[in-house]
């Protein structure tokens, strides 16, 4: 099982067909991002027909039906030639040369990506029309790859668009069947009449699509696991290419450029949720991209909310039962009240609330606060507070929601840095979520919770964006920021982020290269799941690990390139 891991991980493929071999009986097993489905065993010694025709089959399907991905075929050697030198083409230690420079790894295959281009049809279109334009697109080796086969299994690759002789950033993960995909979000931003500002600007993408076999979906509907068979959701195969390629939000030079850059996420936020009805479900770190801008006065840090691919309509938001079966998001930015409360809907003011904890969890990693004395003792409060899942991985801390709700300061901060507009953001932030606890308690009824959100009745200041976008508006029109120094990363290099053990991978947004040999399966931009974003999202089991008595046959063309 662990090279058809490494094939799904590796090459571009929709499954892999596996001969599991225990003893003297044998099954078939199809592995996909939905899980692993076996056979019923069968008497391969005694009764060859099974294997016989099983192997005849393969030998004589096309590369499609022995789980290729016929969207994607390897570079000629002009083109690989051309896509290792990208990096010349950019300063060395500039964001394109170090992604172009991790592309182009030796032993690692170029590829050409068939992907169609963004259409002039309306918002209502199919996420995919085969009479559509289609680009072709270089990539090489992910700037991040997903931990896991099972989910939506993201890799992200720096590419170069080969009509356009330009780079782009490509997404391509499994997203769930149901509900509003991620592609037709970005169609409505862009083509509706409130064009939504301050997120990536997708230029092609859809769901994957062939003529001869239409949608590229996950084959298993069952996945095996130690308790039985149990059904999964269908994944769809999509790819989005962005125009831009921004910095992680980890690297912003000072604290009034992060809180240049969160406000413009804000907007961005808000557009979508007014004008479209649209809420993200997932505000985080990894998910606000800073990208430089080019102005008259030289490069401008403008920030970009991007990852909605867990977005919920506002009509999911307010009949949740229409809406997936669990809570969702990041968890360490994830508000206290929807992990306290697990019955709470997600609403607007749970994302709201994430924008708290996004600024805190940066000040604990690179600011001087009064916990970090001591790396081991920061360490423990970073992870009471942001990374605790409770003893049934379901629930934060009782110190999370005790602070959130009685407005305590998750960072005490040296008394020189008080006046500090900064400062003061945090502290209206944390004012506002204690005023919502108060006015709009989430122990709620869930009818009853639902009703004061809809109507506005309880007057609670997270029901809109309004007095969050003051308190960044107040914040960043203060002429006096004096400067609060950068730390170097007080977490990263003494321990990697811990994730709850029910946290499914999630996708990445466009970011640099992490500096780890093996980035690509860790979070590029911070991580947290992100160490594979820590998702909650839908709960797949995890197949059974059959790699010590697997035996997979070869069956898949060629292996993994070198490590």
């Amino acid at each position: 099982m662990k090279y058809a891991y490494e094939l799904l991980l590796r090459q571009h493929r929709a499954f892999v067909p596996v001969i599991y071999v225990f003893r003297d009986e044998a099954r078939f097993v199809t592995v996909d991002h939905s899980g692993a489905h076996f056979s019923a065993p069968f008497k391969y010694v005694s009764d060859l027909k099974p294997l016989a025709t099983f192997l005849r089959r393969y030998v004589t399907a096309d590369p499609q039906g022995r789980g290729f991905d016929q969207t994607a075929s390897l570079a000629s050697k002009a083109d690989h030639e051309v896509f290792k030198q990208l990096k010349t083409r950019y300063p060395t230690s500039s964001l394109l040369h170090d992604l172009f420079d991790k592309a182009a790894t030796p032993g690692w295959p170029t590829y050409v990506l068939r992907i169609a281009r963004l259409p002039v049809s309306p918002p209502s279109a199919p996420p995919h029309d085969a009479t559509m334009p289609a680009g072709d697109y270089l990539i090489g080796r992910p700037q991040f790859r997903s931990r896991s086969i099972i989910g939506s299994a993201t890799r992200c690759y720096a590419a170069w668009d080969r009509a356009e002789q330009c780079p782009v950033f490509i997404k391509d993960y499994w997203r769930l069947s149901r509900g509003l995909s991620e592609y037709q979000v970005y169609l409505k931003f862009s083509q509706g009449l409130h064009p939504v500002t301050n997120i990536p600007t997708v230029v092609g993408g859809g769901d994957v699509y062939t003529v001869d076999f239409g949608y590229q979906t996950t084959r298993s509907r069952m996945t095996s696991t130690l308790d039985g068979d149990i059904f999964v959701g269908e994944r769809v195969h999509t790819r989005l290419v962005m125009k831009e390629i921004g910095r992680p939000l980890e690297s912003f030079k000072d604290w009034r450029e992060l809180t240049s850059v969160v406000h413009d996420a804000l907007k961005a936020h808000q557009m979508a949720w007014v004008h479209y009805g649209i809420l993200h479900c997932d505000l985080s770190v990894g998910n606000i991209l800073i990208y430089d801008s080019a102005t008259r006065a030289g490069p401008q840090a403008v920030g970009l909310l991007s990852d909605w691919d867990l977005a919920k309509t506002k009509e999911e938001v307010f009949s949740p039962w229409l809406s997936h079966e669990s809570r969702s998001g990041t968890w360490q930015f994830m508000s206290a009240a929807i992990q306290w409360w697990p019955q709470k809907p997600h609403s607007l003011s749970d994302d709201l609330e994430s924008v708290m904890h996004i600024l805190n969890w940066l000040v604990l990693k690179y600011m001087k606060t009064e916990a970090c004395c001591d790396p081991s003792d920061l360490a423990d409060y970073v992870f009471m507070i942001y990374d605790y899942a409770g003893e049934n991985k379901k629930s934060c801390s009782p110190f999370k929601y005790r602070m959130v709700s009685e407005g305590t300061s998750f960072a005490m901060v040296p008394s020189e840095y008080k006046d500090h507009p900064f400062i003061g953001l945090l502290d209206r932030l944390r004012e506002l979520c204690v005023s919502q606890y108060r006015i709009l308690s989430p122990e709620l009824p869930t009818d009853e919770y639902l009703a004061a959100c809809r109507d506005g009745s309880m007057n609670a200041p997270l029901n809109t964006h309004d007095a969050m976008l003051n308190a960044f508006n107040e914040a960043l029109d203060n002429t006096v920021w004096s400067h609060i120094p950068k730390l170097e990363d007080q977490l990263g290099a003494f321990f990697e982020l811990p994730t709850p053990s029910n946290a499914s991978n999630k996708s990445r947004g466009n970011t640099l290269p992490d500096a780890h040999p093996d980035a690509e399966h860790t979070k590029p931009s911070m991580d947290a799941s992100s160490s594979d974003r820590s998702q909650v999202s839908a709960n797949v089991p995890q197949p059974p690990d059959c790699s010590a008595s697997a035996i997979s046959a070869g069956l898949a063309l060629g292996g993994p390139p070198p490590l």
